[in-house]
């Protein structure tokens, strides 16, 4: 009974651990996820003519960043419907996701910038040039991300946590159990000890069935929840696709039709109303 018990408490303890050890990868990746969607959405303010908005920026939460985006700016609203959401949880590490997120954020910026600046090489080569800038700013987060998901301060931590547990253990094993009144029965002493064994057995049991029960509970919700982000994130994939595809149909058609009226007068770019970004 008593191996069996151990059995048990390895099990659940390496089933602690691992779930301790993904709680701990999805914040990391969070919190590079929001340094990265809040730097990618001040690049694009800064250079499609909005720079002035760049402090009204809330980059304390995800929830704060997206309140703090004004609903007129499309593509910043756009960028960050799209990616908010995003978890990449069909990848296997830290590492991959951070670098899939990466990637996906600088394809994004590059088809805004194409879409903004299309028609003026100058500007699209200035877009271009500042991009790569961003790419290596966004190096830095992600290895910084990891060095500190890896940091050796959460072995040290376990490490002391186990040698303050193995201290508890041995002081319990020092402690000595008083023994048995000499008036009691020979029956009577046989059964008390062996009845204090089953308690502490089933106390140990109730308490990794408890723990176990939690585990699993945590473990369908974080796979529930999941499955929604990976529904939210091919959604977002085929309507930020169909949107820049409009954006480009539109833009074409409006060249065509001044091209076709040349006696129409033009609009300078000073006299449009507030800045909104495509």
């Amino acid at each position: 009974m008593i191996q069996r018990a151990s059995i048990f408490f390895v099990f659940l303890l390496s089933y602690t651990s691992f779930t301790y050890a993904q709680v701990n990868e999805s914040l990391a990746f969070e919190q590079a996820k929001l340094r990265m969607l809040c730097e990618a959405i001040r690049f694009n303010y800064q250079y499609q003519g909005q720079a002035a908005y760049v402090k009204t920026l809330d980059c304390r939460s995800l929830k704060a960043l997206g309140k703090s985006i004004p609903s007129r700016f499309k593509s910043s609203t756009r960028l960050y419907k799209t990616y908010a959401a995003r978890t990449y949880s069909q990848l296997p590490d830290l590492e991959s996701r951070l670098e899939k997120l990466q990637k996906d954020l600088i394809a994004e910026l590059e088809g805004i910038g194409q879409v903004a600046h299309g028609n003026n090489n100058k500007k699209l080569q200035e877009w271009n040039s500042a991009l790569l800038r961003l790419n290596r700013e966004f190096e830095n987060i992600r290895t910084s991300a990891i060095r500190q998901y890896l940091s050796p301060e959460s072995e040290i931590d376990m490490s002391s946590q186990k040698e303050e547990t193995s201290g508890e253990v041995t002081s319990l094993q020092q402690i000595e159990v008083p023994a048995p009144v000499e008036s009691y029965s020979p029956l009577q002493k046989e059964e008390v000890p062996h009845g204090h064994h089953g308690l502490w057995i089933i106390a140990i049991l109730s308490a990794f069935v408890a723990l176990a029960a939690a585990g699993t509970a945590y473990v369908i919700h974080v796979r529930s929840k999941s499955e929604i982000a990976a529904l939210r994130e091919m959604l977002y994939e085929r309507y930020n696709l169909l949107d820049r595809r409009f954006d480009l149909f539109y833009k074409q058609l409006s060249g065509q039709e001044q091209q076709k009226s040349p006696e129409a007068p033009s609009r300078d770019e000073h006299d449009t109303p507030p800045p909104t970004d495509s």
